[in-house]
């Protein structure tokens, strides 16, 4: 892969800052936790989208794509477990993944920044949640721990091989201001 493409201009204009949505987690109306199940369970919905939302989330740029050396396309669940207050993580982009994260235990602060320099952050919670589109680098801290740690969950459309790092689909933070220097 080169640098070249890893901070060179898309084809297609970047998502901005504006295009990251906060999503809500959904418990019963009435008692505003989870429902009761017949297993005598508990069930909470993480996140729920709306079809155009899930069309998003499934389109690819063919022109990124090109780059890649192998096709990438597809649903990955990963768990982001047990991290110790005070850290941060994430510190990238991705110029194809779309993700959804959701943080399942503590609290996590997810900051977002645009190629166009427009910054957002969220604070997300079991109730609270993020989609986020390529072009935007994230970073996370966790200010505060659960029992176990702060945690997350990240749904995204990309799979890769774990021992070629060229469809990893992640690039460092030095790499995204490389590549807003076309946009500032």
């Amino acid at each position: 892969m080169s640098e070249d493409f890893e901070s060179g201009k898309p084809t297609a204009m970047p998502a901005s800052v504006d295009d990251v949505v906060e999503l809500n987690a959904f418990y019963n109306p009435e008692t505003g936790k989870p429902w009761d199940t017949k297993s005598g369970g508990k069930l909470s919905v993480i996140a729920k989208l709306p079809y155009e939302w899930l069309q998003k989330f499934s389109q690819y740029d063919e022109s990124e794509l090109r780059f890649i050396p192998q096709d990438i396309r597809g649903f990955r669940i990963y768990e982001v477990g047990r991290i110790p207050k005070g850290r941060v993580g994430g510190t990238e982009f991705h110029r194809i993944r779309h993700e959804i994260a959701v943080c399942t235990q503590g609290l996590v602060e997810w900051s977002c920044e645009d190629v166009y320099g427009k910054r957002k952050t969220f604070v997300l919670s079991k109730e609270k949640g993020v989609y986020m589109p390529p072009f935007i680098r994230h970073t996370y801290l966790t200010p505060e721990n659960g029992p176990d740690g702060s945690g997350l969950i990240v749904v995204c459309n990309t799979l890769f091989d774990a021992n070629d790092k060229r469809t990893h689909d992640s690039y460092p933070a030095e790499t995204f201001e490389k590549l807003q220097k076309h946009y500032l």
